[in-house]
């Protein structure tokens, strides 16, 4: 066999129902073409080399097991994407069983729609662990979700149909199933023609497809691509079948052909799934951050010295500054306290402060006093009038934080209105959502946003 080139290459590693007597794969991909396909059993040395290079002249793509990532839908907030971004944390905590802080997370926008990909950080240790125990050390981690869903809607038209597509591994199989550019759902179950004609079924029942006809578009993948297309013709008759070429290497091929950087009309903030950042991130994706700093500092270093040349020649305006300051200060404490004080410094702020309470209006500080108990007295009797349960509830001077259930999706944007009108910054984080334990139910969280 010639020796296979990989300068510039992106090499796609999947081993998704490898440890239930499935074969691990790799896909090799340079300029959006597939170059070769092994088994990792099969595949050359020098494939095998590069698994594990930290050379720049090849970049590894894993997938966390599916079992172990949680995709959340997200309904367009409406907000600048930066806001967005902020927010996004604070919104998953509360869908999530485990606190975000212990998580790492990607978030996709699929012209509109957005998707929240959430993995543990101690099950990505432990992936990241297994990987290099053989040799493996991947540039990113993906959902593998994600990816399979993009190359389908790359490779075939999907644009009119409902979309599913299933990676049957030896024993299990991953589904995902949405309609128009995004993904709604995902689900793993046993490789098995019943258990994935009845997860499909599922899968389209409760996605919502207005406006699509019946009939779905079902890629069949994966080592055991021909028990999905019997589930599938079982539960579509008549709906158009796709097993691909090379079945087994399409998560394989989807891992490597993933790319942040391609044209898009989502959002540039939310493109990129990796979910190996921060702690976890690569030291390849380390290295051009260290030069930055180095740079940086070195242009910090230099800018300080010019710095220190130039304050040098204004010492005498600076000193003119202090004194000037000085009789600010000394104007400002003696009109607090309404009297000419005579000590100096902290002392002289600290009597200012003493004798400023007696010059205040009373009315004033009553009102001062009795705003935050009339707030929360107003609050609570309009929950108590709308059938609104608090969870939280913090009323600062920057503005109301609140969040709770309500009985209809209208009494929290009212709720939201009456602490404005109060006089605090208070609104709406996103619309109302029904509780997912409770339909009858809504879901609400308001900020002091501005």
């Amino acid at each position: 066999m010639s020796k296979l080139p990989l300068k510039g290459v992106v090499i796609g590693f999947d081993d998704f129902d490898a440890n239930n007597a499935g074969a691990a794969r790799v896909c090799v991909v340079r300029r959006d073409a597939v170059v070769a396909q092994f088994t990792l059993a099969d595949a050359p040395p020098e494939l095998l080399a590069a698994l594990s290079s930290d050379k720049k002249t090849s970049a590894v793509t894993a997938a966390p097991h599916p079992s172990a990532t949680i995709s959340l839908p997200l309904e367009n907030p409406q907000l600048a994407p930066a806001k967005f971004a902020r927010i996004l944390p604070r919104l998953l905590d509360a869908h999530l069983p485990i606190p975000v802080a212990e998580c790492s997370l990607s978030c996709i926008d699929y012209d509109g729609a957005y998707m929240a990909y959430v993995t543990r950080n101690s099950d990505l240790q432990s992936r990241l662990t297994s990987l290099s125990e053989s040799g493996i050390d991947p540039v990113r981690i993906l959902p593998l979700a994600h990816c399979v869903w993009e190359l389908a809607l790359d490779e075939y038209e999907v644009a009119e149909h409902p979309l599913a597509i299933a990676i049957t591994g030896e024993s299990q199989t991953l589904i995902v199933a949405g309609a128009g550019d995004a993904p709604e759902t995902q689900v793993i179950c046993k490789t098995d023609p019943a258990e994935i004609a009845a997860r499909v079924r599922l899968a389209f029942m409760n996605a919502e497809r207005t406006g699509k006809p019946a009939s779905p578009l079902l890629v069949a993948a994966g080592a055991r691509a021909s028990v999905a297309a019997e589930a599938f013709k079982s539960a579509f008759p008549g709906a158009q079948i796709v097993i691909p070429d090379s079945p087994e290497f399409f998560a394989a091929k989807a891992l490597a052909l993933d790319n942040p950087e391609r044209p898009t009309s989502g959002n540039k903030l939310f493109r990129d799934p990796n979910l190996r950042t921060g702690a976890f991130a690569h030291k390849s994706a380390k290295d051009p951050a260290a030069r930055l700093f180095t740079f940086t500092s070195a242009a910090l270093l230099i800018f300080a010295a010019a710095l220190f040349a130039v304050s040098y020649h204004k010492l005498a305006s600076v000193k003119r500054m202090e004194q000037q300051s000085a009789a600010e200060l000394k104007a400002a404490v003696n009109t607090t306290a309404g009297y000419n004080v005579t000590s100096r410094g902290q002392r002289a702020v600290d009597d200012a402060k003493t004798a400023a309470p007696s010059r205040i209006d009373p009315a004033i500080e009553s009102y001062r006093l009795d705003s935050v108990a009339n707030t929360l007295d107003a609050t609570m009797r309009f929950c108590d009038e709308h059938g609104i349960k608090l969870k939280s509830l913090s009323i600062a001077a920057g503005g109301v934080c609140a969040s709770g259930e309500s009985p209809d999706a209208q009494a929290p944007a009212a709720l939201a209105k009456l602490l404005s009108d109060i006089g605090f910054a208070a609104q709406l984080a996103e619309p109302p959502k029904q509780s997912p334990a409770a339909p009858t139910t809504f879901q609400f969280m308001i900020v002091p946003l501005k």
